[in-house]
């Protein structure tokens, strides 16, 4: 009786745990990660109050491709908030037929802005 409790258990326990794990999104590969770079880097704008207040800066994103072929910011940094806003709005607003083939990875990315 003991073992086929101590059985139910471990089975109960291994569940718990693989379905602890089972939602966290998949880092992405090489081949997604230059796709939304090209993307950022084609779609993206220098926003004109950055220019007119001469400001460079870079701001670190967490993104999530959905499976709309849409890109879900989780998390940014920057030191100027409104760049930051602006990066995340209008990243949020880009979507790739491409990027569907890519849904549910996840990757860090780094934007940076230069008047250079």
């Amino acid at each position: 009786m003991k073992t086929r409790i101590a059985t139910v258990m471990l089975l109960l326990g291994i569940f718990i745990a693989s379905t602890a794990f089972a939602s966290e999104p998949m880092p992405a590969n090489s081949l997604a990660k230059k796709e939304v770079k090209n993307l950022i880097q084609k779609k993206l704008i220098y926003p004109q109050f950055a220019i007119d207040n001469k400001i460079e800066c870079s701001v670190y994103l967490n993104l999530l491709i959905n499976e709309n072929g849409m890109l879900e910011v989780n998390c940014a940094n920057c030191s100027c908030e409104k760049v930051k806003d602006f990066t995340v709005k209008y990243i949020e607003k880009i979507k790739s037929e491409d990027l569907q083939n890519f849904k549910g990875q996840s990757m860090n990315l780094k934007v940076t802005y230069d008047l250079r």
